[in-house]
């Protein structure tokens, strides 16, 4: 590098955040996540649930199978909406349990508040039965 000129060092985000949301049923729906939820993106996913919850979805699977990353403020998006389910509505949450998220789950102890399962078919044979 000759003098006056400066190294330039590209970052180059290759995490892409997004929320699908699937029609299983007329009652049932299934909000996929891939990417880092955190506060930055938790709006996205909070935007989805609270959608299926206004839709009068009763069975929601919560799938963060393909999360990189979870803060605090997406597990709390997670248990307001199953708390808008009301107390017939069902939530299961897919975290593979050697994941960032099924640590964080276990820290906080979201497996005691909703249905936690490794693979995305269980989390919908739960909620659907």
């Amino acid at each position: 590098m000759s003098r006056g000129q400066e190294a330039v060092t590209e970052r180059v985000d290759t995490t892409e955040f997004r929320v699908m949301s699937e029609v299983l049923s007329s009652s049932a729906w299934v909000v996929a996540v891939t990417g880092e939820l955190d506060i930055a993106t938790v709006p996205g996913l909070r935007d989805a649930l609270t959608e299926a919850t206004e839709r009068g979805i009763t069975e929601v699977v919560v799938d963060l199978s393909r999360v990189t990353f979870v803060d605090s403020v997406a597990v709390g998006a997670i248990l307001r909406a199953k708390q808008r389910l009301g107390p017939t509505g069902r939530m299961a949450v897919v975290v593979p349990s050697q994941s960032y998220a099924g640590v964080i789950f276990d820290v906080v102890g979201v497996r005691s508040i909703v249905d936690v399962c490794e693979a995305r078919a269980a989390a919908v044979a739960r909620v659907t039965a």
